[in-house]
């Protein structure tokens, strides 16, 4: 089933988005539907960022202002994303620089728990950002991947893929729910 296009909706999202309303190519509005062509950025975000570095731009546990001020918006920011996820505790919130970069921070933790020939399943219903990791650490540590096989169809998980490739050995699974890689 298809949603009919309503243009005051589209008109409106476009105009939060000023990169969106410049013209291009004989006076055409660009459209963009993947991050390949530029993670387009709203207004808002904009006047947020300029905020921050014009009010808050500093280390986080000064007792200056401008630290005081960048940790309060970055506990608030945690408890709203803690509120938006049901999260039990806004601790358990984290932020980064990008998937890739935390996934391997939290790949190098866990690592150092795991002794040769333990087992990490991984997917190739995956991006990159949660494969490459967990293999660097495979090699680094001399740990067993196991693959876990997907139904191309509708790319999904094959759950009796999943379940085979569970041992005893096993400490690591990392998918997604939904990846964008499909």
């Amino acid at each position: 089933m298809s949603l009919p296009l309503n243009p005051q909706l589209i008109e409106s999202l476009r105009s939060q988005f000023p990169a969106l309303n410049r013209p291009v190519n004989g006076g055409h509005l660009p459209v963009h539907f993947d991050n390949p062509a530029g993670t387009q950025v709203s207004q808002r975000v904009m006047d947020a960022v300029s905020n921050y570095y014009t009010t808050m731009n500093a280390n986080s546990g000064g007792a200056f202002a401008s630290s005081q001020r960048n940790d309060a918006m970055v506990e608030a920011a945690r408890q709203i994303a803690a509120d938006f996820l049901n999260a039990p505790d806004y601790h358990e919130i984290v932020f980064g620089p990008n998937m890739t970069t935390l996934s391997f921070a939290l790949s190098r933790a866990i690592g150092k728990t795991l002794q040769p020939g333990d087992e990490i399943v991984l997917t190739m219903m995956d991006h990159d950002a949660n494969i490459a990791p967990w293999l660097r650490i495979a090699e680094d540590y001399d740990l067993v991947v196991r693959w876990v096989d997907i139904h191309a169809e509708d790319c999904t998980l094959d759950m009796d893929s999943l379940e085979a490739a569970l041992t005893d050995r096993t400490k690591v699974v990392a998918t997604v729910h939904a990846s964008n890689a499909v």
